[in-house]
């Protein structure tokens, strides 16, 4: 339980980021492999910040 309390917000974000390049590869699929790339950006600093 403890898992889920350190790391809801970054699960929240993935699933987030899931659901917004579902949608951009449905317009697109730069928009959906824009979506990725910064999520990916983003889950970097992340990882960075908490030293994983």
């Amino acid at each position: 339980m403890k898992f889920l309390q350190d790391n809801e917000p970054v699960i929240i974000f993935i699933l987030a980021c899931i659901c917004l390049a579902y949608t951009g590869f449905l317009f697109s699929f730069k928009i959906g492999f824009l979506i990725i790339s910064v999520e990916l950006f983003v889950m970097a600093i992340i990882s960075y910040f908490r030293g994983w």
